[in-house]
């Protein structure tokens, strides 16, 4: 694949139909230039195959984002933040994504709680993009628009996309709120794992542990609370024996997340990382079947001349 996510020949041709539809009056084969165009409209990224997914954790800067797609199925968690100003990540981020993707409706959208840089961005999608069903571990707290309906998370809840499960770990409905009210998610393919924490802190992760113990493993962490010292404790770290933690953090935020602690933690256990301070947007397809996971970092796949290099040293 090349500029966009399309192949060479996509743009080739339409590069192609440009030169042909702003050529003068007379020329031939001139209308020919908006079916060289058409490819361009038309050509999406493959979809996963049915037992796979592919997992993206979307650079929104310092908030939250992420999207799992299935052969046939989409699920957005988090939508990164929302400004007075009406600025929102949801319509500027996750939305176009989703339209590059191919992706009409979202299936299932889960904001794992209310916070703004989880939350901010649902008025947006909401207004480019339907969805079927909407979940959240706050959803009375949600600022949605009239005539959605947010259904309350709730541990225990569990349902299969084209041969690929995901399964609520939390919260349990008994009164949680704020950043420990956070949707847990786990997701399985026969051949790799990932679970989404939101920004579930220590005390809520120790009942995670005593609550599931081995059935916690993943091979990818989305790093609870952008990584800071508040989460990603050992004992919980220890439970879910990732290959990958990735962190979903602003670059230079004011918190200095992810937090050193979290990530000498991290790195103690020989674990791999990622961060969208650094690598921009990450993607990973989780197999069907056992394989070595290697995450497709944006700024290294899409280097460009203007692109911001960060001088911070990575996680």
């Amino acid at each position: 694949m090349a500029l966009g996510g399309r192949a060479a020949w996509v743009w080739l041709a339409a590069g192609v139909g440009v030169l042909l539809l702003l050529a003068p009056r007379g020329v031939p084969a001139r209308s020919l230039g908006l079916v060289l165009c058409l490819p361009l409209a038309a050509a999406r990224p493959p979809a996963p195959a049915v037992g796979e997914a592919e997992l993206t954790m979307l650079d929104v800067g310092q908030g939250l984002a992420a999207v799992v797609r299935t052969a046939q199925h989409t699920l957005v968690y988090d939508l990164g933040v929302g400004w007075p100003s009406g600025f929102n990540t949801g319509a500027v981020v996750v939305a176009p994504y989703l339209r590059h993707q191919g992706v009409d409706a979202v299936d299932t959208l889960i904001v794992s709680h209310a916070d703004q840089d989880h939350a901010g961005g649902l008025s947006g999608l909401l207004a480019d993009l339907p969805v079927t069903r909407l979940l959240s571990g706050e959803p009375s707290a949600l600022n949605t628009p009239d005539g959605i309906n947010s259904e309350p998370c709730r541990a225990g809840t569990q349902w299969r996309w084209d041969g690929v499960t995901f399964r609520i770990l939390h919260p349990t409905g008994r009164g949680e709120s704020g950043n420990n009210a956070s949707c847990v998610l786990h997701v399985a393919t026969g051949g790799a794992s990932v679970l989404l924490t939101g920004d579930v802190e220590a005390g809520v992760e120790a009942e995670l542990v005593a609550a599931f113990g081995e059935r916690l493993r993943a091979d990818v962490l989305l790093a609870s609370h952008h990584g800071s010292d508040s989460s990603s404790t050992m004992p919980f770290l220890r439970a879910v024996d990732p290959r990958w933690v990735w962190f979903s953090a602003g670059y230079g935020n004011r918190w200095g997340f992810p937090h050193e602690a979290v990530v000498a933690r991290v790195r103690a256990l020989g674990v791999a990382t990622a961060s969208t301070a650094t690598d921009g947007a990450v993607s990973l397809r989780l197999p069907a079947e056992p394989a070595p996971l290697v995450p497709m970092r944006a700024r290294q796949a899409q280097q460009r001349l203007w692109r911001h290099r960060p001088g911070l040293r990575p996680p």
